[in-house]
This record gives structure tokens, sequence and C-alpha cells, in this order.
């Protein structure tokens, strides 16, 4: 974690990108990691000694909520975290795959973590609201759950995916 995404103030976890967001720059996500995706996306983070912080932009057209059957082929923001930053084939105590789903809650789907559940979601605050050309979730995970106590400089492994879906159920990318 760096310096400058240090926040004093938690952030607003609406969605919005306003409070302690309108500061800390987007990171946009060029990268296609699995199939193909016309949707546009982008992330922001910041910290405190609470929590990790997460804003995610994301441009889509055809806002897809998947069901609770398979998360990963509708509109899903998913987020990698490593408190060791090993790069290991198989996940430890402090590796957590988390997965947001577009449309919750009220949606089919529920905010799930592959490995640890469910006392990997203890604390997970989460929020999202549709803009112009998409919609935007903001995420808290806090450092106890992540079993991880934030260092000033210390690398942690870190990572933001976008499924996307046009038709529920059927996944056409990943960003």
């Amino acid at each position: 974690v760096q310096d400058d995404s240090s926040t004093a103030v938690p952030p607003p976890l609406d969605g919005s990108d306003t409070g302690a967001w309108a500061n800390a720059p987007f990171v946009p996500m060029p990268h296609y990691f699995q199939g193909t995706t016309p949707d546009t996306a982008a992330y922001k983070t910041l910290w405190d000694s609470n929590y990790l912080y997460v804003l995610v932009s994301v441009q889509d057209s055809t806002l897809v909520a998947p069901t609770s059957g398979n998360i990963w082929t509708g509109d899903t923001v998913e987020l990698y975290f490593s408190g060791t930053d090993s790069k290991s084939t198989t996940y430890g105590p402090t590796d957590f795959q988390y997965a947001f789903p577009y449309g919750f809650p009220g949606g089919g789907a529920v905010v799930t973590e592959a490995d640890h559940s469910p006392s990997s979601l203890t604390g997970v605050l989460f929020g999202q609201q549709n803009i112009t050309g998409g919609y935007q979730m903001a995420m808290a995970l806090p450092w106890t759950t992540l079993g991880t106590v934030p260092v000033l400089n210390q690398q942690y492994g870190f990572d933001v995916m976008i499924d996307d879906a046009n038709v529920q159920g059927t996944r056409l990318g990943k960003l």
C-alpha cells in the first residue's frame, strides 16, 4: 500500500465517485483475460487502518444480473487479494477471490468469496449505482477479514476483473 492512496476519511460506498474517491486516480483495465467484450472499465483504490477500499467503474451498454447458479456468467466484478503476494498456484490463508454481482441486492446472485466463505464475507461492505452507460461498484474489505495488517510500502497481490455478459448465463469475456 502507498501513502498517496491512504485516506483519513472513509470514502462513500454507494458506487459514487465522490468524497475521498474524487482525488484518487482511475487505473484503466485494457487487458482481455478471456474472450472479448466491448466493455471498458477502470478502478481506484484507497486504504486506511480498517479497510481496503475499491471503486470500479464499468461502461457496459447491456447490464445483466447474474443468477445464483453461476455468478461469473453475468456482469460481475471480481477482486483478488493476496496478503503475501506469493503468486502461489493454490490459495493460502490470506488469498481471496471475491465476486460482486451486478444487481445485488435484488438480483439472483449474492456477493461470494471462493475459498474462505462464509468467514471471508465478515464485515465486507458493498454498494453500487447505475451511471450513464454502465455502473459503478464500491467495496470495502476489512483488513481483519483479509488476515493482513496494512503496512506502508508493503507489496500485496491485487487484481480486478470484470465479467461481461449480454445474455444471462453466457459470459462474453473478462477484462
